[in-house]
């Protein structure tokens, strides 16, 4: 199959995600819920891209549950992207309790970082 990845032309096979078509050619996608090893909830939606299908149809999708498609077009990063992103994290962070001090990461978390780079207001909900 033959997909375009931030306008890298990119021929791969059937049967996988976006992600891990990503992940394989090197171009970073960001996650939190994702992990090979467990079964894919798609739950964070941080993995968030931009496709635009053969017919010229564009969605925004999950990268870890969206299975390539021939001739898909990719956008891993606009502004539209990282504003939902943005939304996503600080969406999450409406449920997080925040315990750093006892929790095993200690303020070094991927959760906080992420939301460092997407400037997510981690209290605005």
């Amino acid at each position: 199959m033959n997909i375009i990845i931030n306008g890298k032309k990119i021929k791969t096979e059937r049967g996988k995600t976006i992600l891990s078509v990503a992940k394989e050619n090197g171009i970073f996608i960001p996650t939190l819920c994702y992990h090979s090893d467990l079964e894919n909830k798609a739950n964070c939606r941080v993995c968030v891209v931009e496709t635009t299908n053969k017919k010229g149809k564009k969605q925004l999708v999950a990268s870890c549950s969206t299975d390539i498609q021939e001739g898909l077009h990719i956008k891993t990063e606009t502004e539209e992207i990282r504003k939902l992103r943005k939304t996503n994290l600080e969406l999450l962070f409406s449920q997080h309790q925040e315990k750093c001090y006892d929790c095993c990461y200690n303020f070094s978390c991927e959760f906080k970082q992420m939301a460092k780079e997407y400037k997510a207001d981690i209290s605005r909900f």
